[in-house]
């Protein structure tokens, strides 16, 4: 069987990789579909495309631009328009959300274009108890003898999703029926749905539903390092080949950067911020950041971190997963308070990829960040100033600074935040310091010693013999001349 062939563009943010890919879309005619993560980043592309090559027959379609009525219509309806105008070369810009949710079969011949990681991987688990006869009505099983996953095939038409999340209230159930309307993109961890009351799910959306395009290319940086890239090589190996073609970058200057960081003593989690002494150390963070970020700066962070900094910081706030865009190329501080670490959810798909918690770590946290700093000035190869960036703890600072030097950044420095005051806050759920346990070991070996010795004393006494004086008695009597 011949695999499927997916070209990824690799090489550090600002290399160009989205350049690369629209002006070999200019310059070699046929019909394109381009996915980018976000509104914005499409508008950019967009100026970009009418710009260079102003007479190409362009289509942004988003939510908030081409249109009325569902981007994912409205997609059809620009594909029906420019093969019914028999045109050769066109280009068609729409979202990641538009392009996994869309039927792209009709799209046979064209050559898909994709800016950055999709968002390709999802999981999380429920009860289905209370909603085992909907489940058997809406969607079929497909298993293998043998595999402990069976796919999702639904019955019917599409349901309404408005109308879903009155009824099922749960968000993640939501997004489970959302993925579930698409074919073989969900998996759940059952033979059949009266098997087990609890399940556990995940949807993958991979490359091979764009095995109908002339070619397919993906941009991203951090693409091979994605959950979604290793859950698809783990899954389809056998029918997806990934070609990686690197966009390197020349700087002609070069940054003094400085990654600042509030504490050496634990990690930060969505679910430690969202209790009240979590809360205290997002508070410490935001004082700080709150007479330390100038208004030229931009931040973010999880949402309940941006809940609890929102009106109270200078600088924009923009989305955590700001990736491709340049608009802020001439900022020179930024602030990311970010988690992205694995949960209970990620459990079974985790073991069905063979992943541990550092191959979601990295995929989900490190890669937002190294996106999200590089939005700024150092994204320009010519810039040669300071640049202050702002995370939550030394971990993150420190492969952060991997990082940068693998990118040949020569200027880069860890700066902790003492002034901020959580510098050495330790979390119950951390256990002991490396420096606790030293004591605590020290403090069980001194008392194990002084067992020892009063055992030692106890039975010295019981043989007659003088306490601290080794030897039996009896031998010593017997020896005296």
């Amino acid at each position: 069987m011949t695999k499927m062939k997916v070209t990824v563009l690799t090489g550090p943010q600002g290399s160009g990789k989205s350049t690369v890919m629209r002006q070999e879309a200019i310059a070699q005619p046929g019909l394109y579909l381009f996915a980018s993560p976000t509104h914005e980043l499409i508008d950019e592309q967009a100026e970009a495309f009418k710009r260079e090559a102003p007479k190409l027959d362009l289509w942004p379609l988003h939510s908030k631009r081409g249109g009325k009525g569902k981007v994912a219509e409205r997609l059809a309806v620009a594909r029906d328009k420019l093969i019914a105008d028999g045109a050769r070369h066109a280009v068609i810009l729409t979202t990641h959300e538009t392009m996994m949710g869309s039927d792209l079969s009709a799209f046979a011949g064209w050559h898909a274009r994709i800016d950055e990681a999709p968002a390709a991987v999802q999981a999380g688990s429920f009860n289905i108890s209370e909603m085992r006869t909907a489940l058997k009505e809406r969607f079929d099983l497909h298993s293998k003898p043998g595999h402990d996953w069976a796919s999702l095939r639904l019955k019917g038409n599409k349901p309404s999703w408005k109308k879903l999340q009155k009824s099922l209230g749960a968000k993640e159930l939501v997004e489970f029926y959302k993925q579930a309307a698409n074919p073989a993109r969900v998996f759940v961890r059952t033979p059949d749905w009266d098997a087990t009351d609890d399940i556990d799910w995940f949807s993958i959306w991979s490359p091979l539903e764009l095995a109908g395009f002339g070619s397919v290319q993906i941009a991203g940086s951090g693409y091979t390092s994605s959950v979604g890239y290793l859950g698809a090589k783990a899954l389809f190996e056998d029918l997806l080949e990934f070609d990686e073609r690197k966009v390197p970058v020349v700087r002609s200057g070069q940054p003094s950067i400085s990654i600042h960081y509030y504490t050496d003593s634990h990690r930060g989690s969505t679910t430690f911020w969202g209790t009240s002494v979590g809360r205290l150390q997002i508070k410490h963070v935001c004082d700080h950041l709150s007479t330390t970020l100038p208004k030229a700066s931009f931040w973010s962070g999880n949402t309940v971190v941006q809940n609890l900094m929102e009106h109270r910081l200078k600088g924009d706030l923009i989305k955590a997963s700001a990736a491709g865009l340049n608009k802020h190329r001439k900022r020179r501080h930024c602030a990311i308070i970010f988690s992205g670490k694995a949960t209970k959810a990620d459990k079974g798909m985790m073991d069905v990829f063979s992943l541990d918690k550092d191959h979601i770590e990295r995929g989900r946290e490190d890669e937002l960040i190294r996106q999200f700093v590089m939005r700024g000035a150092i994204r320009n190869p010519a810039f040669g100033g300071a640049y202050d960036i702002y995370v939550y703890e030394k971990v993150q600072a420190d492969r952060l600074k991997g990082h940068f030097e693998d990118l040949l950044f020569a200027n880069v420095e860890l700066v902790p935040v003492t002034e901020a005051g959580l510098m050495k806050v330790r979390r119950k759920s951390d256990g002991p310091t490396e420096q606790e346990k030293a004591a605590i070991k020290a403090d069980r070996n001194k008392k194990a010693a002084d067992r020892q010795r009063a055992k030692r004393a106890a039975d010295a006494r019981a043989s007659g013999r003088e306490v601290g004086k080794p030897g039996n008695p009896k031998l010593r009597k017997a020896n005296i001349p």
